[in-house]
């Protein structure tokens, strides 16, 4: 895999060849929406390109292989738009919520021995609808001339959410952004133009909070977008980066209108995130998207990648593929090891590429197998049980 996700080539999922959960394979699995189409290239290790690979879906009613067609074996050359040496599955059943089966790969024909196989999860869509929220901060100081927001138009947060949407097109869900943009305005601010994450609690964290709380639509997930977000305190220790919250979390936070210069609103649910870096260059739409799509699992109640935060997380390459790793930011070709900085390595041996002049993007796999070893394996069920129970709703007075 390499490049940014692509919602018809997904990313699988092949931690440990076990048994998946819900089916017999003994290998990688990968999920698809019912109705949709997908493709998994097959590495040919120590196999010459002559040797005859026969794909066979064990229960076509759940997924078919669509090409190469029954009986035809894989060519290692591109034929029209189909990609040499891929696999093309349809997802054709979702059975409630998820259905599974089987792609074999057998040697030499359709009905010789099996030498590999892949579970295909087929998913019925689950669509979460998204207001985006433009917010302009403001501090104390009548002469400072830092922009108050950004300067957004609808295209470019749709251009982001579209991205968002090639990452969780794996677990079957996809996010249908309002066409219109809300404004809001966020007084006695820290600093103008930022938003100054100061803690990694709510209570900790007031501006965060007060930002979250501006006009939230009901039913709907509230993504909150500013300038730039700047830390302090504990928080500029591990660089934090964006912020998501679920229900779940926010409401164990009270009120307290005492708290000066902003009374602290409560634990709010939403997401919040930046546009541009502290030396006011846009990031790029990729690194927008992928940031958003962390936060926006964080409301779904997903956690950190084998619940592991700095200073204890976790380096390897299974780590670095996940959308769920620690950080969640991209990392330069030239920065040195420094906190908020380990992946660069570990993203370097992924091979995931480079998503910017110079600069490597970790990966975006969210999880579908059941590891008993690794805390935060079986992701997908996870975020589908959540956007059911509407953990991403505002609470409302």
């Amino acid at each position: 895999m390499t490049g940014f996700a692509d919602a018809s080539a997904p990313d699988i999922d092949d931690h440990g060849f076990t048994k998946t959960t819900n089916g017999p394979a003994r290998g990688p699995t990968v999920g698809v929406i019912a109705g949709r189409t997908i493709r998994v290239r097959v590495v040919r290790d120590r196999l010459s390109k002559e040797a005859k690979l026969f794909p066979v879906a064990v229960n076509p009613a759940v997924a078919k292989v669509e090409f190469p067609e029954d009986g035809t074996p894989l060519s290692p050359d591109d034929n029209g738009t189909r990609h040499g040496d891929c696999v093309y599955i349809h997802g054709v059943s979702h059975g409630g919520d998820a259905a599974e089966t089987v792609v074999q790969l057998h040697f030499g024909a359709k009905d010789g021995p099996i030498i590999a196989e892949l579970a295909v999860r087929v998913y019925k869509l689950i669509s979460i609808n998204v207001q985006a929220h433009v917010v302009d901060l403001f501090d104390d100081n009548p002469r400072n001339d830092w922009p108050a927001g950004p300067k957004l138009t609808s295209k470019r947060v749709e251009q982001g959410f579209a991205l968002v949407n090639q990452i969780y097109a794996q677990a079957g869900i996809h996010f249908a952004l309002a066409k219109e943009l809300m404004h809001e305005t966020v007084h006695h601010c820290e600093r103008r133009g930022r938003l100054t994450i100061q803690g990694l609690t709510p209570d900790d964290d007031v501006e965060t909070q007060t930002v979250m709380s501006q006009n939230p639509v009901p039913d709907k997930l509230n993504a909150y977008l500013v300038n730039i977000i700047a830390s302090s305190g504990v928080a500029a220790a591990v660089g934090v980066g964006g912020f998501g919250q679920s229900r779940d979390k926010a409401r164990k936070f009270a009120p307290d209108p005492s708290r000066t210069p902003l009374p602290f609103p409560g634990g709010q649910v939403g997401l919040v995130a930046a546009l541009q870096n502290e030396d006011k260059d846009w990031v790029t739409i990729g690194s927008f998207a992928h940031l958003a799509a962390h936060e926006i699992a964080h409301m779904l109640t997903l956690e950190h990648y084998n619940k592991r935060d700095t200073p204890f997380e976790q380096e390897d390459i299974w780590a670095d593929r996940c959308l769920m790793h620690v950080h969640a930011s991209w990392e330069s070709l030239e920065a040195p090891p420094l906190l908020g900085q380990k992946r660069s390595s570990a993203s370097r041996q992924v091979g995931y590429g480079q998503f910017s002049p110079g600069m490597i993007s970790p990966g975006q796999l969210l999880m579908s197998k059941l590891r008993p070893k690794l805390e935060t394996s079986f992701e997908i069920t996870t975020l589908r049980k959540a956007a059911a129970a509407k953990t991403f709703a505002p609470l409302l007075p």
